[in-house]
């Protein structure tokens, strides 16, 4: 109706009908008094020239006036000094969502600075103050041999304890900001999963890997038990659609979504399971997982910039890292999509969080290209998937899908995940830890190990061969895909090539210790867990397993002993 009051603001204050959108259209505003004939001389037609308007530029009295008399209706009234916490975004004239993304109504709210708290500066201090991954992986080396190899010590008083002790992993997880450890083992299964969804809706119809992902699906669902409305859920959260600039395989695709999925929350058309039951607590983990994974991807990428004299990064992640923690802090009590309370500050409104996260996350992005997600989340996604070849009820301990997931995993997301893809050796290494954990898992060579049960010879020969030669393996598999083609160009894609095998390096130790703790173990007390012909794949698997978390001798080269010491 015309003279509508604006919502927020003082009942005397009324926006003329006139400057209202039309129906049905909120981003349109009505332009039809600039619309002037060229020809004519009347002002309107003066200030639609081109030229004549930019002759004025200079004159911004002769152009105000200009506007004034050119302008038949009444202008807009003031926008209130202030916005009522309890209206949304999509509520405010003329600008709906445009206020919030394209910087209108809100572009000047004092947000920024209320989004840093005592909490969150001690955490971004704890994060910048860590070692470089080269620096770390040297430590964990010296840490692993010192006091171990000279004149009057060896290797026979040795007092082992695990390799997470001996190799300092509590360090190596320091310097990777716990980006093994910012998901639970199931979290890491749905993350994997909606990667897998994300390749499938991907890959185009021609694509020869979008029928091994259409194949390794439903196995995946089995081997990480995922039931059909469980795969509804996240497929209704995680697929894109057009609202989303970003590629499926960005950092930012993730917050993207989340503010997607905030919209549909404050709309009561949409289902967003966020009433309760299964479906509720499903919705809810699946922002807190996309939440932690922009946390840690925002921690490294920012400690990066920071490291490379951009001191600004600090500041910048600092209120990333706030606003996920208000994010998460609404999605634990079930406000996720709710308007802020009357009094609470605006920054509890989460769409304006939302926005203002992406909006720092472009200014982290990478110079060029997308941001992919980082090396050490690539490992441990293909460490949940490659559970799917393993049987535990078969002799060898290898499933008969195994050929078709490793297609699958090799041609349709490999491509896609991480820094830069990982080595092949990386693949094997974590193929088999898999294995060993299906042929050991509740039998032996555990915490506790089983009195007289001894491991099979024939699983230990096949993990013996993956990780010996992995590409030996693919080949005996007569895969339909040219895995060379995938693993060739590593090296020319990344400028920091030292950092990226650090950080390889780094995952493979922190996602082997079941392997290389249990080899131990059995090798320790060999005549209760093995039989004399399993003793030797035994030890060529100790010796692959631990060939393959050495450094190689370019990059001890590079680490060098006054970086160390520095550090």
């Amino acid at each position: 109706p015309r003279g509508s009051p604006v919502p927020g603001g003082s009942p005397d204050v009324r926006v003329p009908r006139a400057t209202l959108p039309p129906s049905g259209s909120p981003f349109m505003m009505d332009l039809s008094p600039f619309n002037g004939d060229a020809d004519s001389d009347d002002s309107s037609s003066y200030i639609s020239s081109p030229e004549r308007l930019r002759n004025m530029a200079n004159s911004p009295d002769q152009l105000h006036n200009a506007l004034e008399v050119g302008t038949p209706r009444a202008a807009l009234a003031a926008r209130p000094p202030a916005i009522s916490p309890r209206t949304s975004p999509r509520r405010l004239p003329a600008a709906g969502l445009a206020g919030c993304v394209m910087g209108g109504l809100l572009a000047d709210q004092p947000l920024r600075a209320q989004r840093s708290s005592t909490v969150t500066e001690a955490q971004v201090q704890r994060a910048f103050g860590v070692d470089s991954m080269e620096v770390s992986l040297a430590r964990s080396d010296i840490a692993l041999h010192k006091r171990r190899l000279g004149p009057d010590s060896g290797f026979w008083d040795w007092n082992w304890r695990d390799y997470a002790v001996e190799e300092q992993h509590h360090e190596l997880q320091k310097c990777s900001h716990s980006l093994a450890e910012i998901l639970s083992e199931d979290d890491w299964s749905f993350f994997a999963y909606e990667l897998l969804l994300l390749v499938h809706n991907w890959l185009g119809e021609r694509d020869p890997a979008l029928e091994h992902i259409a194949a390794v699906m439903p196995i995946c669902r089995v081997s990480l038990r995922i039931n059909m409305a469980l795969h509804h859920r996240l497929a209704e959260l995680t697929l894109p659609d057009d609202s989303q600039r970003y590629s499926p395989f960005d950092v930012r695709f993730r917050a993207a979504l989340l503010l997607r999925s905030w919209m549909r929350a404050e709309d009561a058309c949409f289902d967003l399971g966020t009433g309760g039951g299964a479906e509720a607590q499903w919705t809810v983990a699946w922002i807190r997982r996309q939440l932690a994974v922009l946390k840690g991807s925002v921690l490294i990428r920012a400690h990066t910039l920071h490291r490379g004299e951009k001191h600004s990064a600090r500041s910048l992640c600092a209120s990333v890292l706030q606003s996920l923690r208000q994010l998460d802090e609404l999605a634990t009590l079930g406000s996720w999509g709710s308007l802020p309370e009357q009094g609470q500050a605006a920054g509890t409104d989460g769409r304006r969080l939302l926005v203002d996260i992406m909006s720092d996350l472009d200014a982290l992005r990478p110079s060029t290209g997308d941001w992919p997600f980082h090396t050490i989340i690539a490992a441990k996604v293909f460490s949940q998937l490659w559970r799917t070849a393993t049987d535990e009820e078969a002799e060898d301990r290898l499933s008969l899908d195994a050929p078709v997931v490793a297609a699958a995993l090799l041609s349709g997301l490999h491509p896609h995940l991480g820094t830069v893809p990982l080595q092949l050796e990386t693949h094997g290494v974590l193929l088999a830890q898999q294995l060993w954990l299906a042929l050991s898992s509740g039998k032996c060579c555990g915490a506790t190990p089983s009195v007289g049960l001894s491991l099979p010879t024939k699983a230990l020969s096949v993990a013996a061969d993956v990780l010996s030669d992995f590409s030996r393996w693919l080949q005996d598999q007569e895969l339909p895909v040219n895995t060379a083609a995938f693993f060739a160009r590593k090296e020319a894609e990344t400028g920091n090539v030292y950092g990226e095998e650090a950080a390889e390096i780094i995952a493979r130790r922190l996602l082997t210790v079941e392997l290389r703790d249990g080899l131990v173990q059995a090798l320790t007390d060999y005549r209760r867990h093995l039989e004399p012909e399993a003793f030797p794949p035994t030890l060529q698997l100790w010796k692959g397993s631990q060939r393959a978390v050495q450094r190689s001798e370019l990059l001890v080269q590079a680490t060098s002993a006054e970086d160390v010491a520095s550090a």
